[in-house]
């Protein structure tokens, strides 16, 4: 059995309970916001969706996110949601936290 992890499509935002609920009320949003910031530094990247996920919000992408892209997203959601300098905004990548288990073999 081996558990199951966030695809490296996702961005995870390290965010308050309050912060990460502003933002998933205010999706759609979210959403417009970071793409546009994505279309102006010219990358292909897309945010497809945002959802609330662990310690704060998941957004999904059409591809691998990279340091600069996630420079933009913490930027431009910071503006969206309004959360101010206050708020700490920590983009990341998921990282690979899989196992596998054996069960019942016998020597």
């Amino acid at each position: 059995m081996t558990t199951q992890r966030p695809t490296r499509h996702r961005v995870l935002i390290l965010l308050t309970l309050s912060a990460a609920e502003t933002v998933v009320a205010n999706t759609a949003s979210a959403v417009k916001s970071c793409n546009k910031g994505l279309i102006s530094a010219c990358s292909k990247l897309r945010v497809e969706s945002v959802c609330k996920a662990w310690d704060g919000v998941s957004m999904s992408t059409n591809s691998v996110v990279s340091v600069a892209e996630l420079e933009v997203i913490k930027q431009w959601l910071k503006k969206t949601a309004g959360l101010g300098e206050v708020t700490e905004v920590e983009p990341c990548l998921p990282q690979s936290k899989s196992f596998l288990k054996v069960l019942g073999v016998p020597y």
